[in-house]
């Protein structure tokens, strides 16, 4: 990996941590918001990063919900499956749930 590449990478990886939106961070860090998204699709496409996916929140979230915090419902179709749940979680952390879990134990 070249010198560039790694800068990048480091920027992107300090964004994906940063809780700010992509324009907020490029403007803080004084990066052009077209590179940082040229470098964000090659990583992604070479698999040196993951894709985020943008998680709105919905109607039916409990009003009491921490910030951040999403619920999640795993229905009886879903738990009938063989496989895993992954959730990404900052610092390269990925939370693994079998769908198979029994929601009552």
């Amino acid at each position: 990996m070249t010198e560039t590449q790694i800068k990048w990478l480091s920027i992107i990886r300090d964004w994906e941590v940063s809780g700010l939106t992509q324009d907020k961070f490029c403007q803080e860090q004084e990066v052009s918001k077209a590179s940082f998204s040229k470098w964000r699709t090659k990583f992604i496409a070479e698999g040196a990063l993951k894709p985020r996916i943008k998680v709105t929140k919905d109607d039916t979230s409990p009003p009491h919900a921490p910030s951040g915090f999403i619920p999640f419902h795993i229905d009886a179709n879903t738990a009938k499956q063989k496989g895993m749940i992954e959730i990404d979680l900052p610092f390269g952390i990925t939370l693994r749930v079998p769908c198979d879990v029994n929601a009552g134990t």
